[in-house]
Protein backbone atom coordinates (compact mmCIF):
# COMPACT_ATOMS: atom_id res chain seq x y z
CA UNK A 1 0.00 0.00 0.00
CA UNK A 2 1.24 3.02 -1.05
CA UNK A 3 -0.92 6.19 -0.84
CA UNK A 4 1.83 8.54 -1.77
CA UNK A 5 3.86 6.57 -5.02
CA UNK A 6 4.43 10.43 -6.63
CA UNK A 7 6.21 11.73 -3.57
CA UNK A 8 9.25 9.09 -3.51
CA UNK A 9 11.21 10.29 -1.70
CA UNK A 10 9.42 13.02 -0.38
CA UNK A 11 10.68 16.18 -0.84
CA UNK A 12 9.76 19.85 0.02
CA UNK A 13 10.67 21.46 -3.35
CA UNK A 14 14.05 22.67 -2.00
CA UNK A 15 15.99 19.73 -2.54
CA UNK A 16 16.03 18.61 1.16
CA UNK A 17 14.36 15.10 1.98
CA UNK A 18 12.04 15.00 4.42
CA UNK A 19 12.25 12.45 6.78
CA UNK A 20 9.18 11.81 8.42
CA UNK A 21 9.51 11.40 12.77
CA UNK A 22 7.97 10.11 15.72
CA UNK A 23 7.06 12.93 18.26
CA UNK A 24 6.21 10.59 21.41
CA UNK A 25 3.43 12.46 23.40
CA UNK A 26 2.25 11.89 27.08
CA UNK A 27 -2.17 12.68 26.76
CA UNK A 28 -2.98 10.64 29.35
CA UNK A 29 -1.05 12.09 32.05
CA UNK A 30 1.06 15.46 33.38
CA UNK A 31 4.44 15.95 31.95
CA UNK A 32 7.51 18.31 32.61
CA UNK A 33 7.14 19.36 29.32
CA UNK A 34 5.59 22.63 27.64
CA UNK A 35 3.89 20.51 25.11
CA UNK A 36 0.56 21.72 23.74
CA UNK A 37 -0.25 18.89 21.17
CA UNK A 38 -0.82 20.03 17.90
CA UNK A 39 0.54 23.30 18.61
CA UNK A 40 3.88 22.97 20.37
CA UNK A 41 6.23 19.98 21.20
CA UNK A 42 8.50 20.45 23.52
CA UNK A 43 11.94 18.47 23.74
CA UNK A 44 15.52 18.29 25.23
CA UNK A 45 18.69 19.36 23.45
CA UNK A 46 19.84 15.77 22.80
CA UNK A 47 17.26 15.26 20.08
CA UNK A 48 18.02 18.83 18.21
CA UNK A 49 19.34 16.99 15.14
CA UNK A 50 16.72 14.76 14.82
CA UNK A 51 13.93 17.67 14.33
CA UNK A 52 14.14 19.62 11.30
CA UNK A 53 11.66 22.43 10.12
CA UNK A 54 9.61 21.21 7.51
CA UNK A 55 9.55 17.09 8.63
CA UNK A 56 6.68 15.61 9.15
CA UNK A 57 5.72 13.74 12.04
CA UNK A 58 3.18 10.93 13.67
CA UNK A 59 2.75 11.87 17.46
CA UNK A 60 2.83 8.48 19.52
CA UNK A 61 1.47 7.92 23.21
CA UNK A 62 3.82 5.50 24.81
CA UNK A 63 3.34 3.74 28.13
CA UNK A 64 5.32 0.38 29.51
CA UNK A 65 3.20 -0.58 31.60
CA UNK A 66 -0.33 -0.61 29.88
CA UNK A 67 -0.31 -1.44 25.95
CA UNK A 68 -3.99 -0.31 25.06
CA UNK A 69 -2.08 2.90 26.11
CA UNK A 70 0.70 2.82 22.88
CA UNK A 71 -0.98 3.98 20.05
CA UNK A 72 -0.32 6.62 17.36
CA UNK A 73 -2.93 9.79 17.62
CA UNK A 74 -2.09 12.43 15.46
CA UNK A 75 0.15 13.77 13.04
CA UNK A 76 1.69 17.44 11.35
CA UNK A 77 4.44 19.02 10.13
CA UNK A 78 7.13 20.89 12.50
CA UNK A 79 7.05 24.13 12.22
CA UNK A 80 9.87 26.80 13.71
CA UNK A 81 12.18 25.44 16.36
CA UNK A 82 13.21 27.67 18.67
CA UNK A 83 15.17 27.96 22.24
CA UNK A 84 12.88 27.50 25.03
CA UNK A 85 12.64 30.20 27.76
CA UNK A 86 13.88 28.26 30.78
CA UNK A 87 17.73 28.40 28.91
CA UNK A 88 18.42 24.56 30.08
CA UNK A 89 18.72 24.15 26.21
CA UNK A 90 15.69 22.26 25.49
CA UNK A 91 13.84 22.93 22.64
CA UNK A 92 10.28 23.98 21.29
CA UNK A 93 9.30 23.02 17.62
CA UNK A 94 5.77 25.15 15.76
CA UNK A 95 3.56 22.19 14.78
CA UNK A 96 2.03 23.55 11.58
CA UNK A 97 -0.93 21.03 9.86
CA UNK A 98 -1.84 19.14 13.15
CA UNK A 99 -4.76 16.99 12.97
CA UNK A 100 -5.78 14.69 15.41
CA UNK A 101 -6.40 11.19 14.09
CA UNK A 102 -10.23 10.31 13.42
CA UNK A 103 -9.12 7.11 15.41
CA UNK A 104 -6.24 6.13 17.36
CA UNK A 105 -3.82 3.25 15.83
CA UNK A 106 -2.34 0.66 17.69
CA UNK A 107 1.35 -0.15 17.53
CA UNK A 108 0.96 -3.50 16.17
CA UNK A 109 -0.71 -4.35 12.71
CA UNK A 110 -3.74 -6.45 12.89
CA UNK A 111 -1.80 -8.38 10.22
CA UNK A 112 0.46 -9.96 10.17
CA UNK A 113 -0.08 -10.62 13.92
CA UNK A 114 2.42 -9.00 16.21
CA UNK A 115 4.60 -6.88 13.60
CA UNK A 116 4.90 -3.08 14.72
CA UNK A 117 4.05 -0.47 12.30
CA UNK A 118 7.52 0.82 12.68
CA UNK A 119 9.11 -1.98 11.12
CA UNK A 120 7.16 -1.20 7.69
CA UNK A 121 10.51 -0.47 5.86
CA UNK A 122 12.83 -0.08 8.80
CA UNK A 123 16.01 -0.64 6.62
CA UNK A 124 15.76 3.02 5.65
CA UNK A 125 15.79 4.62 8.95
CA UNK A 126 17.68 1.60 11.32
CA UNK A 127 19.51 -1.25 11.19
CA UNK A 128 17.01 -3.49 13.10
CA UNK A 129 13.58 -3.95 12.57
CA UNK A 130 12.28 -3.25 16.13
CA UNK A 131 11.59 0.88 16.87
CA UNK A 132 13.54 2.03 19.96
CA UNK A 133 10.69 2.94 22.07
CA UNK A 134 12.59 4.77 24.64
CA UNK A 135 13.81 7.46 22.47
CA UNK A 136 11.36 9.79 22.36
CA UNK A 137 11.53 11.24 18.30
CA UNK A 138 13.21 8.55 16.01
CA UNK A 139 12.82 7.87 12.51
CA UNK A 140 10.01 6.64 10.79
CA UNK A 141 10.06 5.03 7.28
CA UNK A 142 7.76 6.61 4.53
CA UNK A 143 5.76 3.29 4.06
CA UNK A 144 5.08 3.05 8.11
CA UNK A 145 4.65 7.23 8.15
CA UNK A 146 2.33 6.36 4.83
CA UNK A 147 0.73 2.81 6.35
CA UNK A 148 -0.19 4.64 10.17
CA UNK A 149 -1.93 7.30 8.80
CA UNK A 150 -3.75 5.44 6.07
CA UNK A 151 -5.10 2.87 8.90
CA UNK A 152 -5.92 6.08 10.83
CA UNK A 153 -8.77 7.44 8.43
CA UNK A 154 -7.09 9.73 6.61
CA UNK A 155 -5.86 10.26 2.96
CA UNK A 156 -2.21 11.25 3.09
CA UNK A 157 -2.20 12.22 -0.82
CA UNK A 158 -5.20 14.44 0.15
CA UNK A 159 -3.46 16.45 2.84
CA UNK A 160 0.21 15.86 2.38
CA UNK A 161 0.52 17.81 -1.01
CA UNK A 162 -0.57 21.05 1.29
CA UNK A 163 1.73 20.24 4.10
CA UNK A 164 4.29 21.01 1.87
CA UNK A 165 3.36 23.48 -0.76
Amino acid sequence: MHIIESQRPISEGSGRILMPIILSQRIDLVSDYADKPYFRYHFPKRYRNQVKSGDVFVYYQGDSKKLANRYYFGCGVIGEITADKKGDGSLNAEVRFGVEFPRKVPIHLASPVGIYYECLGYNSVRKGPNPIFQNSIRKLSVAAFERIVFDAGLSVHANFNNWIA
